[in-house]
């Protein structure tokens, strides 16, 4: 589903629920940033986002979408580059301290 229409009531309705790791492949800067934004509470520390579209040119709303959350929440995320990924990918790991 769309996520600006599912993962709201989703989250709201399972108020238990935390993730440790969240894959996120959408493309697209609005559910991308959507997603980071409303699931950033409930990552775990020590948990991580992942982007199989970072930097990649034809899809530029994935890692636009990124780095606007992280000019908001860098200070909580380190951001560690996939090596030998089939496509750009980018861990952000939610800092532990």
């Amino acid at each position: 589903g769309f996520v600006a229409d599912t993962l709201g009531p989703l989250l709201e309705s399972k108020q238990e629920l935390s993730f440790s790791m969240v894959y996120l492949d959408m493309d697209l800067y609005e559910p991308t940033l959507q997603a980071m934004v409303q699931m950033h509470p409930r990552l775990s520390k020590g948990g991580v986002f992942v982007l199989d579209e970072w930097n990649m040119d034809s899809f530029p709303g994935e890692s636009i979408a990124a780095r606007e959350f992280l000019s908001i929440h860098g200070s909580s995320y380190s951001v560690e580059h996939i090596r030998g990924a089939n496509q750009p990918s980018v861990l952000l790991v939610k800092e532990t301290h």
